[in-house]
């Protein structure tokens, strides 16, 4: 977790529904702050949680989307994605869709 922006989920170390599911037992404990590897304390600790966990679904959904008009290559699924991020983090980007990829494939959705 971090306290500014996201991390990145860069296989093969980094496993995005072991990430995702790790998220939801964080939700489910009795937190009221969080103490990241990076940035700040925050406070609402369930709600910075439920917003990691949304953030992820959003770039799931919209990654899938990419998938489905037939971008294949991470690199081109990252210029669909992620046109709020600049264009100097895409690589770090491309590893977080090659996490969503692979969790998808796990899932046979793609």
């Amino acid at each position: 977790m971090a306290g500014l922006g996201t991390i990145v989920i860069d296989p093969p170390e980094g496993h995005m529904a072991t990430y995702i599911d790790s998220l939801k037992r964080m939700h489910d404990l009795p937190v009221s702050a969080l103490f990241p590897a990076h940035g700040p304390v925050m406070a609402n600790a369930k709600g910075k949680i439920q917003d990691y966990i949304d953030h992820r679904m959003d770039r799931e959904r919209k990654i899938l989307a990419a998938w489905q008009r037939g971008h294949r290559e991470p690199a081109a699924i990252v210029h669909q994605v992620y046109t709020d991020v600049a264009p100097a983090m895409h690589a770090l980007a491309e590893r977080s869709v090659v996490a969503h990829l692979e969790k998808l494939q796990e899932e046979r959705r793609i």
